[in-house]
């Protein structure tokens, strides 16, 4: 029988974005060396930054989303006053008719509705 060759298992540094061999003393021998270190330094630091933007992002967007309801709901309270738009509430004391609590987001019930074809 002939044997057939076999790769060595090999390790991914994703600090430092290097192959080693996938050895116990090689993987601390790398990661006890400064260059390591020094990247892990690195990805800390831009993954925190990140996250500050990403947050900084939702709260811009809450903020912006917050202010245009408001301006929407002025409107139509203008409009219902001045009698360009009528609003009879349903009996069931939500919003719009077949949108209360415990429902999907859409028609027919679930987050997708009674479209076809989506899922």
């Amino acid at each position: 029988m002939t044997e057939f060759w076999v790769s060595k298992v090999r390790y991914w540094c994703k600090y430092c974005k290097c192959w080693m061999a996938d050895t116990k003393a090689c993987r601390f021998k790398h990661e006890q060396g400064n260059r390591h270190k020094d990247a892990v330094l690195i990805w800390m630091k831009e993954n925190r930054e990140k996250k500050k933007a990403e947050q900084k992002d939702k709260d811009d967007l809450a903020r912006e989303m917050e202010g245009i309801e408001k301006a929407a709901r002025l409107a139509f309270k203008s409009d219902v006053e001045s009698g360009a738009a009528k609003f009879n509430a349903p009996a069931g004391g939500g919003a719009l008719p077949g949108y209360g609590y415990g429902q999907g987001h859409l028609p027919g019930g679930g987050p997708a509705g009674g479209f076809p074809g989506y899922r």
